[in-house]
């Protein structure tokens, strides 16, 4: 009852609140729905292109209408989400490429002196999401399953890395 009440008082106050309020540029109603959004949303691992369907379509060698259609498939079987601009490969889309599975966390133990080196060509290389952090690790990096082998072997190589770690993300849930 109280959630409601204070739920229909933040409404009032964002249905009549419009000028802007503060550095980030949003107006008290813009940051009011994105908080609201974002409490009722999932993290979710996007794999995304961003071309128009002709430039792509020239890429892959077909013509755009051919891509078109193909698209139209796909979308009506739930593999790809596509916009203006945009595709989106589902994760139904990732199943059937056989890439269903997730990520892993990697953990890398560097040498005191060379923390911050590594960390930089960690991120120069793009292996995936990268942390630099305290403690008995120095960098957890949060990897796709398909290029752990490749990643595990180049991150041992790199000079100053003293172990590595990987742990297989199993479940996961935001609070």
């Amino acid at each position: 009852m109280l959630q409601t009440l204070v739920g229909a008082l933040l409404g009032v106050v964002w249905l009549g609140s419009g000028g802007n309020d503060g550095d980030n540029g949003l107006t008290a109603r813009q940051l009011y729905l994105l908080k609201r959004l974002y409490d009722i949303s999932r993290r979710v691992v996007v794999y995304t292109v961003e071309k128009p369907q002709e430039e792509l379509a020239e890429e892959i060698g077909v013509t755009r209408q051919a891509l078109s259609s193909q698209l139209k498939v796909l979308r009506s079987k739930g593999k790809v989400r596509t916009g203006r601009g945009f595709l989106d490969i589902t994760a139904d889309g990732l199943k059937a490429l056989g890439r269903v599975g997730g990520e892993t966390m990697v953990f890398v133990r560097v040498s005191p002196a060379k923390r911050k080196q590594v960390y930089d060509r960690i991120v120069e290389k793009g292996v995936g999401q990268v942390f630099r952090v305290a403690g008995d690790v120095s960098v957890i990096m949060v990897v796709d399953h398909e290029n752990l082998d490749t990643t595990l072997q180049w991150v041992s190589g790199v000079e100053g890395v003293l172990d590595v770690e990987a742990h297989l993300i199993l479940e996961s849930s935001t609070v």
